[in-house]
Parts: structure tokens; sequence; C-alpha cells
């Protein structure tokens, strides 16, 4: 149910819990307006009181404690707000215009009187990630709940409604009746909302009382709407953010974020590949260039090994003549235990393989894997044949970069 109501100064009375719709929202809600010097105060016997000020400068005292509020608008400024239990006397002092939300319920318990400063309202920037092309953007404040005052009957916080924007959005519905109490930026403001299965037209100082139902807000295009939203718990089922979402909008959410998510992840992951095909594109440089030095240093060492036999056998023979054929002999035999030319070209086929299909793109990891394996198998033949120092060098430097490859490939689909 929505009502307006013309306000005057002095101390506006909405609803009362024990009559009319006052007794479905279990609350008393108020507002009240002071002008420079007005004094107001309350004292309930029965009944809890949290007093929220919308805008104003003012003093509250309470007890053996004041607090000074200066709050130009709700639009741009947390609010402040006191919260006593029943039997606790506290007075406001206006230093100018001032707007002060009043919210009751009945509570037989006594609690500690609190002030709720600015600095201690729990802002929630909700709606701020794109989700719904920007339209659900909204700033949810929180002054106390069931977390931080769970001696309490009631909730109390405020939401800023950004001109053409929406709120209370996904839709959803609670058990706990709720009241929303609009505050525009311009008397002419006005806006809309859904409760109870009623639309209804939202103007400054409105009321709406939220008993079942969906209850979606939304603000017309030019005008920044604030409203205070105050919930009654429920004896035995409090409210603790136990807002029951309808799940088609929801999934209208859910899915635009999720599709986003799903983007940003094969963005990311494309970028990892771009980073990880570099890398390995780099290591079979380096391996190419390992593989050319050993082809270059093979025929070398055939050519160290026939000197230092030659030099061998004068030694043995001092002057007796060199057979030469037997000297060819050798060599040839040496040269076809350390010959690994068919490894080299098998393992030139292999990086360039593993290149191409790299620059190919796709799903390669498991074909790249097999690859690694017979690089590695061809690698550690090299090894096994060479009596060169300086090859088997690079033959160990050839195995730890395909090591390194095979690592790499893992992160490859």
């Amino acid at each position: 149910m929505y009502m307006d109501k013309q306000v005057k100064r002095g101390y506006n009375e909405y609803i009362r819990l024990d009559e009319g719709i006052g007794k479905d929202a279990m609350m008393d809600v108020a507002l009240l307006v002071m002008e420079d010097g007005d004094t107001w105060s309350c004292e309930e016997p029965e009944k809890e009181v949290a007093a929220l000020v919308f805008d104003g400068k003012c003093t509250i005292k309470w007890e053996n404690e004041s607090y000074d509020v200066d709050r130009p608008n709700p639009f741009d400024y947390n609010p402040s707000c006191l919260h006593v239990c029943k039997g606790v006397k506290f007075e406001i002092i206006a230093h100018g215009p001032c707007n002060i939300y009043i919210q009751k319920t009945l509570n037989e318990k006594t609690f500690p009187s609190k002030m709720y400063k600015p600095e201690d309202t729990d802002t929630w920037a909700r709606g701020n990630k794109g989700e719904l092309m920007g339209c659900t953007k909204r700033d949810v404040r929180t002054c106390f709940d069931l977390d931080n005052a769970p001696y309490s009957n009631m909730v109390l916080g405020e939401v800023v409604n950004l001109p053409g924007k929406w709120s209370s959005y996904p839709p959803h519905h609670h058990p706990q009746p709720e009241v929303y109490f609009y505050r525009f930026d311009h008397p002419s403001g006005f806006g809309a909302g859904w409760g109870d299965g009623e639309l209804y037209e939202t103007h400054h100082n409105g009321l709406a009382l939220i008993t079942k139902g969906m209850h979606p807000q939304v603000t017309a295009p030019g005008y920044t709407c604030c409203y205070a939203w105050g919930i009654r718990h429920l004896p035995g089922n409090p409210w603790d953010k136990t807002r029951i979402d309808d799940e088609e909008h929801l999934w209208e959410i859910l899915s635009e974020a999720l599709g986003e998510a799903a983007k940003q992840f094969v963005e990311s992951r494309q970028i990892e590949g771009e980073n990880l095909k570099r890398d390995l594109l780099g290591k079979l440089d380096y391996m190419d260039s390992l593989v050319d030095y050993i082809g270059e240093r093979s025929p070398q060492i055939l050519a160290e090994y026939r000197a230092k036999l030659e030099e061998k056998v004068k030694e043995l023979l001092a002057v007796a003549a060199i057979d030469e054929s037997r000297i060819a002999a050798e060599v040839t035999i040496y040269a076809d235990k350390i010959c690994v030319d068919e490894e080299m070209v098998r393992l030139k086929s292999h990086i360039e393989a593993t290149r191409a299909e790299l620059l190919a793109g796709g799903s390669v990891g498991r074909k790249l894997d097999f690859i690694a394996q017979e690089m590695n198998r061809e690698a550690n033949t090299i090894l096994s044949k060479s009596t060169d120092l300086a090859i088997a060098d690079k033959a160990i430097a050839l195995k730890t970069e395909i090591e390194k490859v095979r690592e790499q490939i893992q992160n490859i689909e």
C-alpha cells in the first residue's frame, strides 16, 4: 500500500502499529519536520525508537550523551541515526530546517543506546559492475540490522536511487513487513514502485508499506531519490538478509555476469596462450642453434680423432711407415660409433613440426606432448653417443630445453 501526505511543521504520523495498516507493518512511522530553534523529545515506555536524520543541522541528546548532526542532503552524505530502547528519553534541538525519519516498534528488551554515525554506516554499492547496462546502480546503506543489533526488532537503512535507475532489483520478496519512505532531490521528483501486487507512483515524502510480493523501485530520469527502508522482524523469523529473488529476473543478471566472466576467462587464456607460444618458439629457436652446433662440431671431432690417432701411431712406430689405410679404417669405425646425423635430422624435423603446430593454433597440447617425448628420445641418443665434452654440454642443454618445453606444453589444451 502507498500513501502521500502533506507534511507540516512538527510530528507527522503516517502509520501506527496499533491501528489500520500500521497493524500489518507492526511499526510506527513518522516524519519530524523542524525549524531553527524547535525542540522535540520522545520517551516510549514499551517501544524501541530510531531517529534517522534525512537532512539539516541539529543536536541530539540522550541520557548523558550529545551528538551534533550536520547533513546537507541524504543523496551525497551518509546518515546519522539514534537507536534507543524503551524507557529512554531523548531530545532533538534544531539549528535550522531539519527532516527526521522516526521508526518505532514494540520491544520488551533493554539495550544500550547507540548513535550510528556516518562513518558507522555500512554502504554497499550495488549494480556498479555494469550489470543490466548499469540500470540497477545504487547505494544501499544499512544503519543497523540483525548483525550489529541482534536485540532489536527492526532493521533500518537507506537506498540512494539514481535518476532513471532501479533498486530492490532483481525483484524479490520476504515474509517480514517493510516500509519505504521516499525523499527526492526536488519536491516534484517522482518514480514508481511495486508492492503487495500493486503498481504505484512515488512522490516526495511518500510512504509505501510492503507485506508481500515483489517490490522493485524505479526513479524517473532527472531526479534522485533517497528512501529509508525499515523492516520489522517477525517473532521467531527475523530478517537476516533473507531476500528471495525472482529466479527468472535473477538469471538475467547472472547470465550477463557469467557471460562477461566467461569472455574475460577466454581472453585471459588467449593472452596466456600467446605468451606460451612466444616462449616456446624462443625455446625452439635455441634448440635449433644447439642442434646446428652439434652438426658443425661433429666433422671437427673426426679430424681431431684422426690427428690424435696418427700422432699416437707415430710415437709407437717411431721411424716406421704409417699404414694410411689402417688409419682410415679406424677413423671410419669411430665415425660410425659417434655419428648422430639421423638423430639430428629427426630432431630438426620434430622442432619444425612443433613450430608449425604452434603457429597453426588450435588444440595441439596432446600432439605437442608426444613430439616432445620423441625429441627427448633423440637428445638422449645424441648424449649417449657423444665422446666430446663440447657436444655433451650442448646435448645436456638440449635435454634441459626439451624438458622446459614439455612442462609448458602441459598448460596448452
